[in-house]
């Protein structure tokens, strides 16, 4: 996914959760948590939305190339068991 850097000077970005991963067929209530940023002192930078697994990107964060892993759990029912995955979005910023 790429943002460009003049856009975050003003105002804090969201890359949609469906741009950057997909879930297929889950069984129950999805969350999505961040698990990490490759580039530890930008982590406070990013928040994902633990409902839509929308990307906030803040303002003024620097250019780059940042790796954010995901975690996607599915709650499940009474026939499936929960799931869980990691997935890593790389977000470059331009």
């Amino acid at each position: 996914m790429k943002v460009k850097r003049s856009k975050l000077k003003k105002k804090a970005r969201t890359i949609k959760g469906t741009k950057a991963m997909k879930v297929s067929s889950p069984v129950g209530a999805v969350t999505y948590t961040k698990v990490s940023v490759s580039k530890k002192k930008y982590a406070k930078r990013f928040k994902v939305d633990p409902n839509t697994g929308n990307i906030t990107i803040k303002k003024k964060t620097k250019k780059g190339t940042y790796k954010v892993k995901i975690n996607v759990a599915a709650a499940g029912d009474a026939n499936y068991d929960q799931g869980s995955k990691t997935v890593t979005v790389k977000v470059r910023v331009k």
